[in-house]
């Protein structure tokens, strides 16, 4: 786990303003109880405050081909919802939150891997018009082509939705409490198992449960985990002010032969004890 890299994505996204317009997505699966089959399910959704938003719901049974998706969640499928069902459905200047699947944060353009192959590293530094020696090594051309990467990373779908004004903000590794849509979907999850146990679990009674279940979610909840999300959100930001990690000196503990192990311990539990909890 790189600690600081979340502990800098965590600032990054709590220091990029407002969230009171915002839709909040996620991609779960789910199971029919009583299909011996077990087939499950792709559930694509987003919302606001105010509720899903119309025309954004998506499900589809995993394996099976439509006319417009693949049989599986994966970046095209995932950008073609985004383009087609959830922007021109947005309010106007959104700020759109999502997690770091892969899917979520395809690059606009791909970047070197040390894995790529010789051939490939150079077909990409002449896309670039970067000059290398011909007969070069792979380890040479690999140390090219890392000098020249760009200063950071564009997304595909952050430059999509530029010219129509709305921010996509991608929650920082390990916090999906800053995430609304966590508990609707918790919710969510909780009517579905229980309408789906009367049913035999056949894909029409799966669909329209969903639908049903969906439909029974209520502004009043959305705007309830919109608003717990935005005090934990809150919370964080004001602990960060408070106790800013950069201005902290790194904690070094040294030892020689004629320390005592036992106190050296005891010592360093009772003054650094300290966990990073949101309530």
């Amino acid at each position: 786990m790189d600690l600081p890299n979340i502990v800098h994505k965590r600032i990054s996204f709590l220091s990029k303003g407002s969230f009171r317009s915002s839709w909040q997505d996620d991609t779960k699966h789910t199971d029919s109880r009583k299909n011996s089959e077990g087939h499950r399910y792709i559930v694509v959704h987003a919302g606001t405050k105010d509720g899903f938003i119309k025309g954004a719901s998506l499900i589809f049974k995993r394996g099976l081909k439509m006319e417009d998706y693949h049989d599986n969640m994966n970046r095209k499928n995932f950008e073609n919802w985004f383009e087609t069902q959830l922007v021109p459905n947005l309010p106007p200047k959104s700020f759109i939150i999502m997690d770091n699947v892969s899917y979520h944060s395809g690059l606009l353009e791909e970047i070197p891997r040390k894995s790529w192959t010789k051939q490939r590293l150079t077909e990409w530094l002449k896309k670039k018009n970067i000059g290398f020696p011909e007969k070069a090594m792979k380890d040479k051309i690999w140390s090219i082509a890392c000098r020249n990467f760009p200063s950071e990373k564009k997304y595909f779908l952050d430059e999509y939705v530029k010219p129509l004004a709305h921010k996509i903000l991608r929650l920082p590794p390990y916090h999906c409490q800053f995430n609304a849509i966590e508990m609707v979907w918790s919710e969510c999850k909780r009517k579905y198992d229980q309408y789906i146990s009367n049913f035999k679990g056949s894909p029409s009674e799966v669909l329209t449960t969903w639908e049903r279940v969906i439909n029974e979610i209520s502004i009043n909840h959305w705007q309830k985990y919109v608003f717990y999300a935005e005090k934990v959100i809150e919370k964080a930001w004001e602990a960060i002010q408070v106790c800013d990690v950069y201005d902290i000196l790194p904690l070094v503990i040294s030892t020689d032969e004629d320390d005592d192990d036992e106190d050296n311990i005891s010592d360093f539990s009772s003054d650094s004890d300290n966990t990073d909890e949101i309530d």
